[in-house]
């Protein structure tokens, strides 16, 4: 919730949840979610609106133990 307040200004952890869950899994990495979230919500967010969320991803994966 910290990270999504932070970055995205909303409650809304989805984009952080990716991160974190790439990270613990191992099964995609920090480029593959990336890509693959742009694919799907681009259109959407716009790039302001994808970079923010670009950070919050980032910011659960590195933060994540």
């Amino acid at each position: 919730t910290t990270i999504a307040l932070e970055t995205l200004k909303v409650n809304i952890t989805n984009s952080a949840m990716l991160g974190a869950v790439a990270k613990i899994t191992g099964l995609f990495t920090l480029e593959e979610i990336k890509e693959e979230f742009r694919k799907e919500f681009e259109r959407n967010l716009g790039p302001d609106g994808l970079q923010k969320n670009y950070a919050a991803i980032e910011r659960a994966y590195h933060e994540v133990q």
